[in-house]
């Protein structure tokens, strides 16, 4: 598939997206790049997020989304800060439904030591990862240790989303506003990068421990 191809796949499925999805109900809440963003997750069948300052919405728990909202977007009104937190628990809904995405999360070992809203919340956090990881599985997480040297890849968050359709991916940059790009070349970079990225990870079983250890700690802190 070309890029002028895949473009056109990927804005069908947009279009086709926005006139069912339950976000449409948000209004001004979502909108721009966002919108595109959550327009294209519900349908993807695979995630691939690579996360290096928080835990992705995905899997994050109300206190702890509470805690990043309030932190990280001081200028908004309590309203709206409401809705942004339950914009990201319906979009979990899909992790709990017939026929959830695969998702496979790679957390930089600096998330788990962030605390966002303190010890306590983030021990929650902390262990609600490991339990889902270990229950769900649809959903696999990885923990990227300090010890890993630095290489091309490990600098800004992403989630590449996959679709049905043959070579028909996107890839989703963390930012401000966020940047959706359907280039075919960007996201089979972003396919090689993140295949680097789970080889440099812990196994996913040493990820759970990894997760559980460090909720301990954050427990006697």
């Amino acid at each position: 598939m070309t890029s002028e191809e895949t473009r056109e796949a990927l804005t069908q499925l947009a279009r086709e997206s926005k006139q069912r999805g339950w976000w449409n109900r948000y209004g001004q809440t979502i909108t721009g790049p966002y919108a595109s963003f959550i327009s294209f997750e519900h349908e993807a069948t695979g995630l691939l997020c690579y996360e290096t300052i928080v835990v992705n919405g995905l899997l994050q728990t109300e206190a702890y989304a509470r805690a990043l909202n309030d932190r990280a977007t001081s200028v908004q009104v309590s309203e709206d800060a409401d809705r942004q937190v339950q914009i990201k628990l319906n979009r979990q809904q899909r992790l709990t439904g017939e026929h959830p995405p695969e998702l496979w999360v790679i957390l930089d070992e600096a998330v788990l030591r962030r605390p966002f809203g303190g010890p306590s919340v983030m021990r929650d956090q902390l262990l609600h990862l490991a339990t889902t990881a270990d229950e769900m599985p649809h959903v696999s997480i990885q923990v990227l240790p300090h010890r890993q040297a630095i290489f091309p890849g490990m600098i800004a968050s992403f989630t590449l989303m996959e679709f049905p359709a043959p070579d028909t991916s996107i890839v989703f940059s963390e930012g401000l506003t966020g940047a959706v790009h359907g280039e075919a070349e960007e996201a089979a970079r972003c396919t090689i990068i993140f295949n680097e990225l789970r080889a440099a990870a812990l196994s996913k079983r040493d990820s759970i421990r990894e997760l559980r250890e460090a909720a301990q700690m954050m427990g006697e802190q």
